[in-house]
């Protein structure tokens, strides 16, 4: 996974939040819009959505790994950890 895109987190909120402060506040949620308010809300929808894309979407849905093959069964939480744990060390594996 990437790391987090600090600048770009940090910029696209910077300047949506002058465009709607300076230009179209009706479309704010507060009746007094502050540039700080403004930011925070901007700063934490985005970060939200990068986190939601990047923990849950791509590796599941876009990541182009999504398609090699992989053993079947195991637990959509912690994969094949229990028949690894439970079995002798490579015993898995070579069934696999």
């Amino acid at each position: 996974m990437d790391s987090v895109p600090f600048k770009t987190l940090a910029l696209v909120p910077a300047v949506a939040t002058y465009f709607l402060v300076e230009h179209k506040p009706e479309f704010l949620l507060f009746s007094r819009p502050t540039y700080l308010g403004t930011y925070a809300q901007l700063y934490i929808i985005g970060f939200l959505a990068w986190a939601i894309w990047t923990v849950l979407l791509y590796p599941k849905y876009f990541t182009p790994l999504r398609h090699i093959p992989s053993p079947a069964g195991g637990s959509w939480w912690n994969g094949h950890w229990k028949a690894i744990t439970e079995s002798a060390s490579g015993k898995p594996m070579i069934r696999w």
